[in-house]
């Protein structure tokens, strides 16, 4: 299955937002994956949710439930 919408970070984006080291910028990463992972999806779906709503797609009630955004 085809994959999209795929992102990544690198040490140099952190350092763009802060004055840190590689090995800071790197380790920050690394403590923080999951967050930033678990982030990401949260505003993927909401991403695409109101996406597919502004395209008026409907919601597939057959097989599978809206998904609840929080």
């Amino acid at each position: 299955m085809k994959q999209f919408a795929k992102t990544s970070w690198v040490v140099g984006d952190v350092q763009t937002l802060f004055d840190v080291s590689d090995e800071q910028a790197a380790e920050f990463l690394a403590n923080n994956e999951h967050k930033i992972q678990d982030q990401l999806i949260q505003n993927g779906w909401q991403v695409i949710q109101t996406m597919g709503e502004m395209e008026e797609l409907g919601f597939d009630s057959t097989d599978h439930q809206q998904k609840e955004i929080t």
